[in-house]
């Protein structure tokens, strides 16, 4: 039997993430395969809204944690851009003791040292892009 409290939600995005991007029902897919895999309660998942950098159902998903065991994601990559909306999840689970799962990093983090380490996965992530970007932008203009 499911309770009101407790068990996991996924966040299901219409937008692109990393290298990926799939449809709804396939992350919820996703999510059902990996409850069952690691025996967690599934709630239903939140569909962020299709509008470019809108992170609403986000924010209403992380106000829920103190009812939840945690939050599922298929990948680091759907959190916000905005480190301050980052931050927002981290210190919400870890007030709240949930557990937040990257499925495809096969990343859990319960405690707050786990946030920074996701954070500097990110932090990283974001410098070798942009470091990348520079090299394009030199070559482009003949700059060797």
């Amino acid at each position: 039997m499911f309770s009101n409290f407790g068990g996991y939600r996924g966040y299901c995005t219409h937008s692109s993430f990393g290298a990926f991007r799939m449809p709804v029902p396939a992350q919820n897919i996703i999510y059902l395969e990996y409850v069952k895999k690691n025996n967690l309660e599934l709630k239903l998942s939140i569909n962020e809204l299709d509008i470019k950098g809108c992170y609403l159902n986000y924010k209403i998903l992380v106000s829920e944690l103190s009812k939840l065991d945690g939050l599922l994601f298929c990948s680091s990559h759907m959190l916000p851009a905005q480190t301050k909306l980052r931050w927002l999840l981290y210190n919400a689970a870890t007030e709240n003791k949930a557990i937040v799962h990257f499925i495809f990093e096969n990343i859990i983090c319960e405690t707050s040292k786990d946030f920074r380490n996701i954070e500097e996965l990110i932090i990283c992530r974001n410098e070798i892009q942009r470091e990348e970007g520079i090299a394009e932008k030199m070559k482009r203009l003949g700059v060797k």
